[in-house]
Order: structure tokens, then C-alpha cells, then sequence
């Protein structure tokens, strides 16, 4: 199996065939974490171990490989190549870069950005150019003040981006604005935005390298410095900053700024999480959880029926040297009446318990096997 790069996981690359013999492999192991028996579905043993599916995690991985690719634009070879590449072009059925294709850089549900501010001052000679940004909503505003005039910006950020996204997007609007201002020192609130520029290396978002240049470009003609501050500073132009901000989210909504592949990779990790956490359509895990049979709108003598039904432990069960006993079937007066018995001689399963509860307790009262409860 070819290797997408290093640190990728082997069945990331591996066919159809060895990806179905590496979830053979998964689901043994599964079945020996769980001590269940191999006649067990193969939901529901994964689900015990608390594993996925190795087709879903290849999904979110390829989804993060190829889009972390296609967004270096015409700077990389494969990235090229992969924005060049067209419906008409053949593709192989299943291949792993159809991931790319089903993933595009799309938008969905819009999500609002948590209240968060980011303020920055630059310093030049004896005086201050204070530039403040506040994320409010989905708006953005920026407040610059140098030594001859003062510079205000208002903008509404594309429905859907994240609060590290908008930071990022008003960290390049402000940059564009600086270009014509002189030396300066940067400080600002949002840390993960200068974590992430300072770690230059791995930035590869459109955003992220545009910021990326336009700082290369400054540095020529500026003296920059990236400088992270508390929030909770007393610095004027804060309250004009909120106001731009909010200003910039009653603006029209502009159009939707295409994701990130962090972004895109963290929303297929989301979906395979939430396909994942859901347990199994199983009458097993209706009957198991506390207060299952309170959930029916019965009298609390059914409710109780019901109850010792599902586990067992009914009246006429007796526990002698270890072992349980029951008596005999008033029905079939041939074996014991245990809860399974009583079913097969009503002509009902355990899932039935969980599907028609009402008719059961009918059928148990028609035959009078009551007593047994």
C-alpha cells in the first residue's frame, strides 16, 4: 500500500479489500476488549469498545490530507494538480482522492462567533498608533490612531467562520490598512492567532499565508513586533472598537469566505463523532438503562411488571445452592417459567418488550400468568 505521508495511517491508502481486512482485524480486538460473543452485531461491539469504524477515521483523515493540500493553491505541485483536475479527468472508483471531491470547500448552518476582543497597540517613537479589533458577533471593528489622523474599519465576517478564523481575517484587514504607517509594535489579546502565525512554517490557509506576506512586505519598510496582552486593559479607543464591531455585524453579509481545512477537518471529526455516540437500535440498550420502563404511561403495577420482566428477577424465581430456580409454567406446564419460557409460550421475544410493551402485559393478563410477577 502506498503511503500518503508520514504519520498517516497504513488503511488512509489502503484498497478496498485490505481496508475490510483491517476492520476484521479491529472488530477481533473489539470483541476481546468487550469479552462479547462473535454472534454479536458488529455495531454494537464497536460501540462497547468505544471504537470507529476504520472507514470513518480514513474519512476524516483524507478529508484534512487532501484539503490541507488543496489550499497551498499554486505554490505546490499536488496542489495544482488537484485544483486543475476536472470532472472529465478519470477517477478510479473509491480511491481515497475522492474525499476531496465530496469535501469541497463548501458552508453550512451558520454559526455565531462568541464575544471575543482583540486589541492591539503599535508603538512609534514617542507616540502610539493603538489599533483595536473586536470580535463581536460576526463583525469585526479596527481602530487606528496615528500621530495625524485616525483610521476606522467596520466589516461583517462571512457567516459561519469560527472566532479563530475572524481573528485571522481581521488581523489581514488590519495589515492592509498599516501599510502606509510607520514603524510599530503590535500587541494584541488573541494568542491562538499569534500561535499560529508564529509557527509560520505549518501555516497554509489562504488567510494565514496572506497575513504571512504582508508581514514579509512590512518588514522591509517596518519595524514589527507580535506581542500577546491581557483583554482586560484599560486602553482608549476600546469602546470605539466595540462600536465599529458592531456596526460591521449589522452590515450586509458578505460572500462566504471558503474553509479552512482545519475547519473542514474538525466538522468530519464532529459528524463521525455524533454517528458514533448514538447508541445501536438494539432492544438491549432500551431495556438497560435506568427507568426504562417508567418512560410508558402505564399504571405503576405495569410499570413494575414490566420492570422485573426485563431483568429477571421475577416473584417466582428462588435462588438454592447458587443457582436460580423457577417454577413451573402455568401455561405449558412442562418447564420452568422463566421470562424467556413465558415469551415463547405467548409467542413473543425480548424485543417485543420494547416495541409492544402494551400488548405483552395484555397477553400475560388474558393467559393469567400474573401471578408469576
Amino acid at each position: 500500500m502506498p503511503i500518503l505521508e508520514y504519520g498517516i495511517p497504513v488503511y488512509c491508502s489502503a484498497s478496498v479489500t485490505n481496508l475490510q481486512k483491517l476492520e476484521k482485524v479491529q472488530l477481533s480486538a473489539a470483541w476481546i476488549i468487550t469479552g462479547l460473543k462473535n454472534t454479536c452485531p458488529r455495531d454494537i461491539v464497536l460501540f462497547e469498545a468505544e471504537l470507529q469504524p476504520l472507514s470513518l477515521r480514513r474519512r476524516a483523515c483524507l478529508t484534512k490530507y487532501y484539503n490541507k493540500l488543496r489550499s497551498l493553491d499554486s505554490r505546490n505541485c499536488t496542489s495544482a494538480y488537484f485544483n486543475d483536475w476536472g470532472n472529465n479527468q478519470r477517477l478510479r472508483r473509491n480511491s481515497p482522492f475522492s474525499q476531496m471531491v465530496s469535501f469541497n470547500l463548501t458552508i453550512g448552518a451558520v454559526i455565531t462567533c462568541h464575544n471575543v476582543l482583540i486589541q492591539r497597540m503599535i508603538l512609534t517613537g514617542s507616540s502610539f498608533i493603538q489599533n483595536y479589533q473586536h470580535t463581536h458577533r460576526s463583525g469585526s471593528g479596527i481602530y487606528i490612531k496615528p500621530q495625524d489622523h485616525i483610521l476606522r474599519i467596520q466589516r461583517r465576517n462571512p457567516d459561519g467562520c469560527s472566532v479563530f478564523r475572524s481573528e485571522l481575517i481581521a488581523i489581514d484587514e488590519a495589515l492592509g490598512s498599516l501599510a502606509s504607517l510607520p514603524n510599530g509594535k503590535e500587541k494584541k489579546e488573541g494568542r491562538s492567532a499569534i500561535q499560529h502565525l508564529s509557527n509560520w512554517q505549518s501555516v497554509r490557509d489562504n488567510v494565514g499565508v496572506s497575513i504571512l506576506t504582508k508581514l514579509k512586505g512590512l518588514s522591509n519598510s517596518h519595524q514589527i513586533h507580535l506581542q500577546w496582552i491581557p483583554s482586560q486593559i484599560d486602553l482608549d479607543g476600546n469602546t470605539t472598537a466595540d462600536t465599529l464591531a458592531k456596526a460591521g455585524a449589522c452590515e450586509l453579509p458578505q460572500p462566504s469566505a471558503p474553509l479552512t481545512f482545519l475547519e473542514i477537518f474538525s466538522r468530519t471529526k464532529h459528524q463521525n463523532k455524533t454517528a458514533c455516540i448514538t447508541p445501536p437500535e438494539h432492544h438491549w440498550y432500551q431495556c438497560s438503562h435506568p427507568g426504562g420502563s417508567l418512560a410508558h404511561s402505564f399504571t405503576r403495577q405495569d410499570q413494575a411488571l414490566l420492570a422485573r420482566f426485563r431483568s429477571g428477577h421475577i416473584k417466582s424465581m428462588k435462588f438454592s445452592e447458587g443457582r436460580k430456580s423457577f417454577e413451573m409454567c402455568t401455561n405449558c406446564s412442562s418447564e420452568p417459567a422463566t421470562p424467556v419460557r413465558i415469551l415463547e409460550c405467548l409467542g413473543f421475544t425480548k424485543q417485543d418488550l420494547t416495541d409492544v410493551p402494551l400488548l405483552v402485559l395484555d397477553f400475560l393478563k388474558v393467559y393469567d400468568v400474573m401471578d408469576l410477577f
